[in-house]
């Protein structure tokens, strides 16, 4: 037969957590400068602020390989993690000053904040 987990049940295991005051409160631990768990299992390793290039590309129902029309142009990071997604401001090109969002495999860091 399978348990339940009755609400006293839960309750016993949460309260067993938090009733120990004598522990000191729990610090970070790790090295800033080591890259994020994000980073690590998504591979994301892009933050706030960082100069990106577009190289979305997808493959057509003919089977050929179609470029995004935003293909090449450069944005910057507004949000790295947004709905798992990576939300951009546009730097250049016809969709200079808004906002588009990308999966992180469809961006690049660009060499130098340049773009090339």
């Amino acid at each position: 037969l399978a348990r339940l987990a009755t609400p006293d049940r839960a309750n016993r295991r949460s309260r067993s957590a938090s009733d120990d005051t004598t522990s000191e409160p729990s610090t970070p631990t790790g090295d800033a400068s080591r890259p994020s768990f994000l980073s690590n299992v998504l591979g994301v390793g892009l933050s706030e602020g960082d100069v990106v290039v577009v190289v979305k590309e997808e493959m057509g129902e003919d089977g050929n390989t179609v470029r995004s029309s935003l293909y090449g142009q450069k944005a910057v990071v507004t949000q790295p993690n947004w709905n798992g997604m990576v939300k951009v401001e546009m730097l250049d090109g016809s969709e200079k000053g808004h906002t588009k969002s990308y999966k992180a495999e469809f961006l690049k860091p660009a060499k130098d904040g340049t773009g090339e």
